[in-house]
């Protein structure tokens, strides 16, 4: 019983020790990150899909109401390429409009089809 006794004691000993030396080899990145989104950005990579994100989940076609949109570009591993010159359409139907971050009125093109898109 007494042998049982300290070979647990032993285990748990052991087991506190590792645990210890694990948390202690652990450090922080090599290099510190400036914001959140500094790990899921890279300023290059290979385009591979498209994100697009709105702000309100309802618009009301009442030509008052108004929603922000978030397009991104990733890489296989999904972070945003920053650095992207990707040309992206987006195709709207009635009178809506798109304006630039900085509120400027982004005009309308036509393309081949004859559809009306911003780009």
């Amino acid at each position: 019983m007494k042998n049982l006794i300290s070979s647990k004691l032993n285990a748990g000993n052991l087991l506190i020790i590792f645990s210890l030396l694990i948390l202690i080899r652990c450090g922080p990145p090599e290099i510190p990150l400036k914001s959140y989104a500094d790990a899921f950005q890279t300023d290059t990579g290979t385009p591979v899909s498209v994100i697009f994100t709105t702000y309100s989940t309802t618009l009301v076609a009442d030509g008052k109401h108004q929603t922000r949109l978030r397009i991104a570009v990733t890489d296989s591993a999904g972070l945003e390429i920053t650095g992207a010159e990707d040309s992206i359409r987006v195709y709207l139907e009635g009178d809506a409009y798109i304006l630039s971050e900085e509120g400027i009125l982004l005009e309308p093109q036509v393309d081949t089809a004859g559809s009306i898109y911003f780009a």
